[in-house]
């Protein structure tokens, strides 16, 4: 499961800040700055805000997850059925077309269930801006996955659904 494996090295923290919640990732010495910039600079639907900030010569993005839970604890204390993966799926593809309209490389987002956060029904991806990201293709076979656990296998119409996407993904 090679898309993970980024991911998993990038040793996310959770701070909280008076009234704010952030999911902080390490930004890597050669940062892709035109996406950092495009992510700083605008309120792109679908991605998490992103604060960029220096402290002793470290550089970390700031993601405000504030009121938002991610889909691993989610899924953790719920499986999912149909529609919230509709929704889910929709949003990916949604989101993804939105980081075109700003010239972003879709490879940057995480599409893993630890780092898709949700409020109410709206879900909001992390994007890192990295030449060492996966292929999104990739990201979306180890998301398949990632789905395949946490589906409701009680839902059948989910279950044929989480299976077709993974089987497609893995070809």
């Amino acid at each position: 499961m090679g898309s993970r494996k980024v991911e998993k090295e990038m040793n996310a923290e959770y701070k909280k800040e008076a009234e704010k919640s952030y999911l902080v990732l390490a930004a890597e010495e050669a940062e892709h700055e035109f996406s950092t910039e495009m992510l700083l600079e605008n309120k792109i639907q679908g991605i998490l805000s992103l604060e960029k900030r220096s402290f002793n010569g470290e550089i970390n993005f700031y993601y405000d997850i504030t009121g938002k839970k991610s889909l691993k604890s989610h899924i953790q204390n719920e499986p999912l059925r149909e529609q919230e993966i509709r929704i889910i799926l929709q949003k990916v593809y949604c989101t993804i077309g939105e980081l075109y309209n700003y010239f972003l490389d879709a490879k940057g987002i995480i599409i893993d269930t630890e780092y898709i956060f949700a409020e109410k029904e709206d879900y909001f991806f992390c994007y890192y801006p990295s030449e060492k990201q996966a292929l999104i293709e990739e990201k979306a076979a180890g998301f398949a996955e990632q789905l395949t656990e946490a589906v409701d296998y009680e839902d059948e119409a989910a279950v044929q659904m989480v299976f077709q996407l993974y089987k497609k993904l893995k070809q």
